[in-house]
């Protein structure tokens, strides 16, 4: 009885950590700690089990390699610029060994994915209906909790696979209806994704699989499951005709797109190009793990439309932070798993009913081998846990097929009960006050933008406080804290000596914003802000803090509208309109209200300059990006589930 109440307890745990993930878009660390917490929950479990039963373990290839891939990631922290941003990326990345890992020493794998995997199907079924609620109700991109709906994409293609070899290979049993029902509603809600990278990879990846399982293909359920995919493929065909500003053109005339590599290549090769240059620059230790989106905006494109945080290309993007050696230690683990693949395949000798699953596993992750190259799914926590916990399956199939008995390992021979506990507990609390540390600090942060929002500033400056002192190496609620610093001696301006204390805190508190991150624009453009309320003559001084902001991203509105201001004011009208006229020639991925400020300042130039040509081009303007700009905040009001900010 206590053993089944510790395998549904470690299933609660693996279901919770997966639901957490999914509302992970980046921003809110809340769910980012939260998911950790709760594998940490399922690590402790399995320790006490490992103890009690003994670790059993076959073929170390697997294990080796991305024990390997995880410890350089490792490594490669302390060579970070921005330390705190590498380690917290050494857990987003590595979500995948870890979990992986925890799946290998777990004593009750074949319980727990026979409950696992139909939980995991719900969960992304769910996606999948909110995708088409967004799309026909809400008139929003199908990307339901993610920011992009590639990501969406690559979360079905992970299970789809599977789920299709169940259907293949079973004749004799009754229609498994839900499993019909959950192929038909993910292959409809891919084809209106309309990724081309994902259904590429999900062509190749289903040849794979057929191929590889021929012969234990029942032919009855072959037809029906294909049935099945061709009705929902021609669905989503139809559909498109409701949808057509969000979905653009159909699938067959999206994927013939590809003929033309150029052509459907540009937007890629227009962000890889910079961060292949930027890589040949840092080729052995890496820019430093998760700071690309901090790193490359100085070499960005003019014309480069991304929101700049990803790379586009997972292998590019890992060799870039990582350097060499991280991306080869990923190769690695790819054809680690194909030679485990090709050894079974061509060795196993026992219970070859679980080769159809086996192949569908790595069918399973050659879709998002392949997808990888052309988005970011390593960095896309949900994707990456599930890809753990296939390969992990795939990785048991494998030794089971081979007919080779693992090794079982006793740690009751090395250690004492007492040593043993005290040791996973130790490690259980410390990575777990880690994770509630950073988590609960961002809910304080946003706590405070929300009291700041209220004119509560007081008590906006106390959650800074809380979020600094719980994750004291993490440099925006320094930096927060210190505008609202400044925006408080604004309110003081009649009681100086309170106003220059205000001040001068802030510059401390940038200064150690600055040291924890001197990639970040926001630091010295507050800086900038700060220097014009305390000391407005320092006129050198405040240029330089707005050029350093814009420095480090030349599409930093904020910096660039206010130096602006500032040149004005100071009498140097033609440097300012230089600047203003410079910041029209980047491409901006969302209208803001800085954006629209830069059309009204570089109008009023223009009308200043009697340029009637240019006023009028930029009045058209600016009532265009007026009206898309209001229509896009209504979308995302309705649209949006999990708001951080």
């Amino acid at each position: 009885m206590k053993l089944l109440r510790l395998e549904y307890l470690n299933l609660a745990l693996l279901i919770g950590a997966f639901a957490s993930s999914v509302f992970f878009n980046g921003l809110d660390i809340r769910f980012f700690a939260l998911c950790f917490v709760l594998l940490l929950g399922w690590q402790f479990s399995i320790g006490i089990s490992v103890y009690t039963h003994g670790c059993r373990h076959g073929n170390l290839l697997l294990p080796i390699s991305i024990l390997m891939f995880w410890l350089w990631l490792a490594i490669t922290i302390p060579f970070s610029p921005v330390f705190y941003l590498s380690m917290v990326n050494f857990w987003w990345v590595g979500i995948f060994p870890l979990v992986f890992l925890l799946y290998s020493f777990a004593t009750d794998k074949n319980q727990l994915w026979r409950r696992l995997f139909p939980a995991l199907v719900i969960i992304v079924a769910g996606l999948c209906l909110y995708a088409l609620y967004q799309m026909y109700v809400l008139h929003t991109a199908p990307s339901a909790t993610f920011f992009n709906k590639n990501s969406l994409a690559a979360l079905i293609n992970l299970l789809l696979l599977p789920l299709l070899a169940s259907l293949f290979t079973s004749d004799n049993k009754p229609h498994p209806y839900p499993q019909l029902i959950s192929v038909f509603l993910f292959i409809l809600v891919l084809s209106l994704i309309n990724s081309r990278g994902a259904l590429l990879a999900f062509s190749i990846s289903l040849i794979v699989l057929l191929l590889l399982v021929r012969r234990q293909l029942g032919k009855k359920r072959l037809l029906l499951a294909s049935v099945i995919m061709m009705s929902a493929f021609l669905t989503a065909q139809l559909l498109f005709e409701y949808a057509p500003s969000l979905t653009g053109t159909g699938t067959v005339d999206r994927l013939l797109t590809l003929q033309d590599t150029h052509g459907a290549g540009h937007s890629r090769f227009v962000i890889w190009q910079p961060a292949w240059d930027l890589f040949l620059q840092h080729r052995w230790t890496g820019i430093g793990l998760g700071t690309y989106f901090l790193a490359i905006p100085p070499s960005l494109h003019p014309n480069d439309h991304s929101a700049g945080f990803y790379v586009h290309n997972d292998y590019l993007q890992i060799a870039l932070e990582t350097g060499i050696p991280g991306i080869l230690l990923l190769v690695l683990i790819l054809l680690a798993t194909l030679f485990r693949l090709l050894t079974v395949l061509r060795t196993a000798v026992a219970q070859q009913f679980h080769r159809p699953e086996f192949v569908s596993l790595f069918a399973a992750l050659l879709t998002l081998a392949i997808h990888s190259a052309v988005t970011y799914n390593l960095y896309v926590m949900p994707v990456m846990l599930l890809a753990g916990l296939l390969l992990g399956r795939f990785n048991q199939l494998a030794d089971r097929l081979a007919g080779k008995p693992g090794v079982v390992h006793h740690p009751a021979r090395l250690f004492r009960p007492g040593l043993y506990y005290l040791l996973l507990a130790v490690v259980t609390i410390t990575l777990a006050s880690y994770f509630l540390g950073i988590g609960v600090a961002h809910h304080y942060q946003h706590k405070a933008y929300q009291l700041m929002a209220r004119n509560q500033l007081e008590a906006a400056h106390r959650a800074f406080y809380l979020a600094q002192t719980l994750a004291p190496r993490v440099d925006s609620a320094y930096y927060a804290d210190a505008d609202l610093l400044r925006k408080s001696a604004l309110l003081l301006a009649d009681r100086p000596e309170l106003s220059q204390g205000l001040l001068a805190e802030a510059q401390t508190l940038l200064d150690r914003a600055e040291q924890l991150n001197p990639l970040r624009p926001q630091t010295p453009y507050i800086r900038g802000q700060v220097l014009e309320q305390d000391s407005p003559d320092a006129q050198a001084e405040i240029i330089q803090a707005y050029h350093t902001a814009l420095k480090r991203n030349p599409r930093f509105l904020p910096a660039r509208l206010a130096l602006a201001r500032y040149l004005i004011a100071a009498d140097q009208p033609e440097q300012a309109q230089q600047l203003l006229w410079q910041g029209l020639g980047y491409s901006y991925r969302q209208l803001s209200p800085a954006y629209l400020e830069l059309l009204e300042m570089n109008l009023a130039m223009a009308n200043q300059m009697g340029n009637d040509d240019l006023a009028t081009r930029l009045t058209s303007e600016l009532v265009k990006s007026r009206l898309d700009y209001a229509s896009r905040l209504s979308a995302r009001g309705r649209s949006s589930i999990i708001n951080p900010y």
